[in-house]
């Protein structure tokens, strides 16, 4: 069964928004597709009112190069002075050369609020979907979004292995018997475990907030994926097999980055021979040693998952002090902060 990645709209308040947001679209030049995500389209329970804060987008772009020429000369407010300076090689090298292999422009005026918008190629958002090279976007693209633009065909089918990576690593993570509640709070947590923001600019309780107040949400994008899967749904209650075997078929499922990460971490000798890559036949065997250890299987997952966005998050805050400017940097994170100690204090 394939995910049908269309955005529903129960309420008149949502129809709005979905007008609202979609006039984005026409201030910028033309993308393959847009998504919003975060705080300023879902409740929160730290972030009640969604009109209040910051509306994050994705554009997906065919050519880097050629949008941002012609979004320098529709918006060329929007980039940094750096940018500005340096131009639109450097914007397009930071884009493409570094980390997740996405620009932001953030907390740009727009319609009576801000807006945070990333641009990233097709080639590699198709890539993070099916591989988790970063788990950047993939990671936001794991918990409900609203789609801006119809979506191309072979985009929605990496859609769709993303979302069947999410539940199949999260599956490895949890025992037999589970709420539907804690596979979403696992499958949200696989993009924020590993990031240095959750110590010190993310609330400590992100997952729950997001998930919580958004619960039907996340039902009516992963149960239809669930009936796929080797598990009983009852009154929200989930029930899988954890026998070696089915463990085994979950481990070899995995995204190439994540099931090259859980490798080396299960055999450290491979960490040390970054370029020698062991043969097909040689992962299966160790996957399938692996699979006989459930405690250890979900430990190599979780610690997988978690060193491909450490680096992801890293590197790409790193990136943003220069694509956003220094002050811009300094108001984004000051309000992290702010939020992070507003969470602690309730």
């Amino acid at each position: 069964m394939e995910t049908k990645f269309t955005t529903t709209f129960l309420t008149n308040r949502g129809r709005q928004f979905k007008m609202v947001v979609e006039q984005l679209l026409f201030d910028f030049p033309e993308v393959g597709l847009a998504f919003a995500y975060g705080s300023g389209v879902f409740t929160q329970n730290d972030n009640a009112n969604t009109k209040d804060n910051m509306l994050d987008v994705v554009f997906v772009v065919e050519d880097s190069f050629k949008w941002h020429k012609s979004n320098l000369r529709l918006n060329k407010s929007h980039y940094s002075i750096f940018a500005r300076v340096f131009g639109l090689r450097m914007i397009n090298c930071f884009q493409n050369d570094f980390s997740a292999n996405i620009y932001f422009n953030t907390l740009v005026p727009w319609n009576g609020r801000l807006v945070k918008y990333g641009v990233i190629s097709k080639q590699y958002l198709i890539e993070d979907l099916v591989d988790w090279t970063s788990l950047y976007v993939s990671g936001r693209l794991h918990k409900p979004v609203k789609f801006l633009s119809v979506c191309p065909t072979d985009i929605q089918c990496a859609l769709n292995k993303n979302l069947h990576h999410a539940i199949r690593t999260s599956l490895l993570c949890l025992p037999d018997r589970f709420l539907d509640e804690e596979l979403f709070m696992q499958i949200t947590n696989l993009s924020y475990g590993g990031d240095f923001r959750m110590v010190i600019g993310e609330n400590k309780n992100k997952v729950s907030n997001i998930v919580k107040p958004n619960i039907e949400h996340f039902r009516k994008l992963y149960y239809p994926l669930l009936n796929e899967y080797d598990i009983n749904i009852c009154n929200n209650f989930i029930h899988q097999n954890c026998d070696a075997e089915k463990r085994f078929e979950l481990l070899q499922s995995l995204p190439k980055n994540l099931k090259g990460q859980i490798i080396k971490w299960q055999m450290p000798g491979l960490r040390l021979h970054p370029l020698k890559s062991p043969s097909n036949e040689m992962q299966d065997a160790i996957l399938y040693s692996l699979a006989h250890n459930n405690k250890k299987t979900s430990e190599l997952a979780l610690r997988g998952a978690r060193s491909i966005v450490r680096y992801s998050s890293i590197s790409q805050s790193l990136k943003g002090i220069i694509t956003a400017g220094m002050l811009k940097s300094v108001v984004y994170s000051s309000k992290k902060v702010g939020k992070m100690f507003r969470g602690m204090l309730k």
